[in-house]
């Protein structure tokens, strides 16, 4: 059974969540077979190896799916926003919120499956720390 800190975080989930304080995204990557593991885990579900490491990511990726989400979760998402899987460039994938608003850049029709993005790091609604969240780097999408 995973173990939590204080702040209800799990203990595997930790030092990608420091890292977000410090404007690093971190992924695990096992030492036995390579392989990028996103959401952090106890062992390698690639090759079963337990050594795994903390390395910095590349803040950049590709939109790979997405939705627009019309209806609230709860307070702390305003609606709509954009939820999507980004495709990171060096090998592993995460499930997160794209910023597109016309005030501050591209807007809603800029984001599609293929769209060029980059992680930036904003304060979580709740005070407790950062979290990524990526923004469209180009309208031109990958093919």
């Amino acid at each position: 059974m995973t173990g939590t800190t204080g702040t209800g975080i799990s203990e595997y989930g930790a030092a990608f969540w420091e890292g977000c304080g410090r404007g690093e995204l971190l992924v695990e990557q096992c030492a036995d077979c390579g392989k990028r593991i996103f959401p952090p885990e106890p062992v390698c579900p690639g090759c079963r190896g337990s050594g795994l490491t903390w390395v910095a990511s590349r803040l950049t990726g590709t939109v790979y799916s997405f939705s627009i989400v019309h209806r609230s979760p709860g307070p702390a998402h305003p609606a709509p926003f954009v939820l999507a899987v980004i495709d990171m460039d060096d090998g592993w994938s995460l499930l997160s919120n794209i910023r597109a608003d016309t005030a501050s850049g591209p807007g809603f029709e800029a984001v599609a499956s293929g769209t060029r993005v980059r992680a930036e790091f904003v304060p979580k609604h709740d005070g407790s720390g950062t979290m990524p969240v990526f923004r469209v780097i180009t309208r031109e999408r990958c093919t």
